[in-house]
């Protein structure tokens, strides 16, 4: 078996049309591990829909905390 390493740098479409390119092939030819960071994922999330905060200084970060 072949095992390919993708950084997610590379894109959500490239990493989606090679799942797709494998969909219809045998499970047992091949394997998808996504390794999540969940605070990572959400701290994204917050970020593209507008949700976070700029801070000038450290003091004035962990005022905010």
């Amino acid at each position: 078996m072949t095992t390919i390493t993708l950084d997610n740098k590379i894109g959500a479409d490239v990493i989606e049309a090679i799942k797709a390119l494998l969909a219809g092939k045998p499970k047992e030819l091949y394997s998808i591990r996504d390794d999540k960071i969940p605070a990572l994922d959400k701290a994204i999330k917050e970020f593209n829909s507008g949700e976070f905060s700029v801070y000038k200084s450290v003091d004035e970060l962990m005022k905010d905390l």
